[in-house]
């Protein structure tokens, strides 16, 4: 995936949590840095255009705007981005919400329209399946979290994944490191929310978002206000029918996130048995 930012990288590829695979895909992801979103301890997060080709030498392409987040130069940055991407790869689909906005594949499930020489029984069938349908999405829960848009390493001279760890540092390491940048893809979701800004009502969805994490055997381990997001809602009606009447809220920032099934590479799995 070529970049065009200040990375020290400028190829990437997508990388398949777990196997640390190549995928057979091309997309380019361009970074400025007027389009920083915010710098935090560990990383810095980016608005981006990524633009995918959907069949290699088609010419077709799908364009999508993006959170991009990357590391910092510390060894724990790039420990926790691994685990962040991790935990996004566990994620089921409930939690990102399927009827959010489209993946940058382009791919959409639709309901069939009706055609003209369609017989009788099976126009009315339609008509009940896109109501269906339509009754599914508006009683569907919002999202818990962004929909994750990948994982990608940085290649190097040798056409190899660049993947470095150090083995006894882990979220907190403080080791200046010069490797290139790891990228996480997400969702963009809005902004940090400010809670006096908040109905009770409100503030009491933003906590059923954790409620709703922890039921699915996650936990985030940095509840602060700064990661969670609030965009015009809701996100089951198309884009230009949204507004802050009807708010969405979604949490953010899992690099010190654990799932009961995850095996931490501590093996610290703790908090699990309270």
């Amino acid at each position: 995936m070529p970049t065009s930012s200040r990375l020290n990288c400028p190829m990437y590829c997508l990388c398949t949590i777990c196997t640390i695979s190549r995928v057979d895909a091309v997309a380019h992801l361009y970074l400025a840095q007027q389009n920083r979103l915010g710098t935090g301890n560990h990383s810095t997060v980016f608005r981006a255009p990524f633009v995918l080709e959907l069949d290699r030498g088609s010419g077709a392409v799908s364009r999508v705007s993006v959170a991009v987040k990357t590391t910092s130069a510390e060894c724990g940055a790039h420990y926790m981005l691994h685990q962040e991407a991790v935990m996004y790869s566990t994620f089921p689909a409930d939690l990102m919400d399927a009827n959010g906005p489209d993946s940058p594949s382009g791919i959409r499930a639709a309901a069939p329209e009706a055609q003209e020489d369609m017989p009788a029984d099976d126009v009315a069938l339609a008509k009940t399946d896109q109501r269906n349908v339509a009754s599914t999405e508006e009683n569907r829960p919002p999202p818990v979290v962004p929909r994750f848009y990948g994982y990608y390493l940085p290649i190097g001279d040798d056409d190899t994944l660049i993947c470095n760890t150090h083995s006894k540092c882990k979220e907190d390491g403080k080791c200046e490191v010069d490797w290139p940048s790891r990228i996480l893809l997400v969702e963009e979701c809005g902004t940090p929310i400010e809670p006096r800004d908040w109905t009770y009502q409100q503030r009491l969805e933003c906590l059923s978002l954790y409620h709703r994490l922890h039921e699915a055997g996650f936990i985030q381990c940095s509840a602060y206000r700064r990661n969670i997001l609030v965009q015009p809602g809701p996100l089951s009606v198309p884009r230009q029918e949204r507004s802050f009447a009807a708010p969405s809220f979604q949490i953010i920032d899992f690099g010190r996130g654990e799932h009961k099934m995850i095996e931490r590479e501590d093996d610290d799995g703790r908090r699990f048995e309270r």
